[in-house]
């Protein structure tokens, strides 16, 4: 059997084609394989370390191009479909398997002219215009993830999952890895790479020192290396990483773009993430897709927003300044008056704080004194030392807190009143109502440095999150932040 793999422009679509390069010979020994690419100098190199025979051809995008641009590429393009051509009638393949990229299309172009059978592979949520094309020649498209779109013929596409290469595997990891990995794709992410030093310096600046690991792209390494030596952070800085293996199985977390292929390899390895979608992609394209780390829990995402004006968040105790987009919360409507059982609890506090700062009339008792408890008197709390029923005075709704026995009698008189009782998650739960796009960091262990570690990054990305943390931050001077841009991160229970 003789197959021509095909891919270029990023390791995204390079390395997919690579793992189906290992398929096929592990099935097929004898299989003939050549890679065709561009000639740009990654692929030829990533060739060489597999084994592979090389051709590269030059091919020129068209999406969003000016006409004298388009009407270079049209001529490029040209060149690079007789050249493709040349290379398949030389080459005979009985299948020609593309991945991605635009030399990808004049490939499978010519495969298809020339009598082969093609097929494509789409990794992402939403495929790309050049496989979008070419799946209207191609006997099989293999999705990553399911066509939500429609974009793709339903009768070609078999759901396969991303093909990810042999050394990605989960045996490798020993224990959750010692160091933040920040990656922004393979040719980098520039926005990326500067939010990252500078959070990263803020957290030094706290006491919090990480080892980093930082895949930059060619065009950001020495910005970012002069970056950290200037900021005195020790940060071990690369172009491009060819061999990931090693890379994952030493991260404790991952800063990255929602690349397709990323999330596949993040989820083999089991490394945990804060993704960015590219704000320059479709919003489809560019989310998480369903079945991603993100969407089943095991990453955050957030959408950068900060080329536009951050949304001005009102408190809404005031029936007139509620924003229209947000749902009314059934718990607080009509609610003014709010008691806390176990106020001075870090958890407890940071919620009270708050709903003080929205504008509530806060209460509240424990059994002792505290820092906690003081903060909040001197923001003008009532709080009582103590549990007793008429510690609720005017209170409309009662929150405990898990240390909170039942037969507490401020809880057990609340209810004899019919007044809504309910526990701290459940309060938690209705105040992230109020935030379009709310983050809840969960888990049984480092909730609080990841909630801290992503309000941090946030607030220097001055996207003006309101925070509940359940530890204080130097930062904010408090584990509680009320800001008034569109981001919510709370410490769930």
């Amino acid at each position: 059997m003789r197959v021509i793999v095909t891919a270029g422009g990023t390791g995204g679509h390079i390395m997919p084609a690579m793992a189906i390069v290992e398929g096929i010979r592990d099935l097929r020994p004898d299989a003939q394989i050549l890679y065709v690419g561009t000639n740009r100098g990654m692929e030829e190199r990533i060739a060489g370390q597999f084994c592979l025979d090389f051709r590269g051809i030059d091919a020129l995008g068209v999406k969003g191009k000016s006409p004298r641009q388009l009407a270079r590429a049209a001529v490029v393009n040209l060149s690079a479909l007789a050249k493709a051509g040349r290379i398949v009638r030389a080459f005979k393949p009985d299948w020609v398997v593309g991945t991605g990229g635009y030399v990808t299309g004049m490939v499978v172009l010519a495969g298809f002219l020339g009598g082969a059978r093609c097929a494509i592979q789409e990794q992402n949520s939403v495929g790309g215009l050049t496989n979008r094309i070419l799946a209207r020649l191609a006997k099989r498209v293999f999705l990553a993830y399911p066509d939500t779109a429609g974009v793709f013929p339903e009768r070609r596409c078999v759901l396969t999952g991303n093909p990810v290469r042999k050394s990605i595997s989960r045996s490798l990891r020993k224990g959750v890895g010692d160091r933040l990995l920040v990656l922004g794709g393979s040719l980098g992410a520039s926005s990326i790479n500067r939010a990252a030093v500078h959070a990263l310096k803020t957290l030094k600046d706290q006491g919090l020192t990480l080892k980093v690991l930082h895949q930059t792209g060619e065009k950001d390494l020495e910005e970012v290396r002069r970056g950290y030596g200037e900021l005195g952070i020790e940060a071990e800085t690369h172009a491009f990483i060819g061999d990931m293996a090693p890379v994952y199985a030493g991260a404790r977390m991952a800063l990255c773009r929602c690349g397709g292929l990323t999330l596949s390899e993040l989820s083999v390895m089991g490394v945990p993430a804060v993704m960015v979608p590219y704000p320059g992609s479709s919003p489809t394209a560019s989310s998480p897709p369903k079945g991603s780390p993100s969407s089943s829990g095991k990453g955050f995402s957030t959408t950068p927003r900060w080329r536009r004006r951050p949304r001005t968040w009102r408190p809404w105790a005031s029936e007139t300044v509620r924003p229209s987009s947000h749902r009314r919360s059934q718990v607080f409507r009509g609610i003014r008056s709010i008691h806390f059982v176990g106020i001075g609890g870090i958890g407890m506090s940071g919620i009270a704080e708050l709903l003080i700062n929205l504008g509530f009339r806060v209460s509240g008792s424990d059994v002792a004194e505290g820092d906690m408890v003081a903060r909040l008197r001197s923001m003008g709390a009532r709080i009582a030392i103590g549990h007793d029923a008429r510690n609720l005075g005017d209170a409309q709704v009662v929150v405990y807190s898990s240390a909170v026995t039942p037969d507490n009698p401020e809880c057990r008189w609340a209810r004899e009143k019919h007044l809504p009782v309910i526990p701290r998650a459940e309060m938690l739960a209705e105040i992230m109502r109020m935030k379009r796009d709310s983050i809840a960091i969960a888990g049984t262990h480092g909730k609080t440095t990841t909630t801290s570690m992503l309000a941090t990054v946030l607030a220097v990305a001055d996207l003006d999150p309101t925070c509940i943390i359940g530890g204080k931050l130097d930062m904010f001077g408090s584990n509680a932040r009320l800001g008034e841009g569109m981001f919510l991160v709370a410490e769930a229970d």
